[in-house]
């Protein structure tokens, strides 16, 4: 990093497909729900985790339960 560079704030695309094990945005964005990770999703449907919360998980709601549509 050079002298004027700042940090990102975002998780890389490789750092997001090492995290999950998944390449395909799609299934990414599944991983990240199903381990309770926060993240948005950006206009090119990728999965965005801020560096900042990759360590923190969302809190599951008491009696919630995911379900994925096949």
């Amino acid at each position: 990093m050079g002298a004027n560079e700042k940090p990102s704030l975002f998780m890389s695309n490789d750092d997001v497909e090492r995290l999950t094990g998944f390449k395909y945005p799609s299934k990414q964005i599944r991983w990240l729900r199903a381990n309770l990770y926060r993240f948005e999703i950006n206009g090119l449907g990728r999965p965005v985790v801020y560096i900042e919360q990759s360590g923190k998980k969302a809190k599951r709601p008491q009696g919630f339960e995911l379900k994925f549509a096949s």
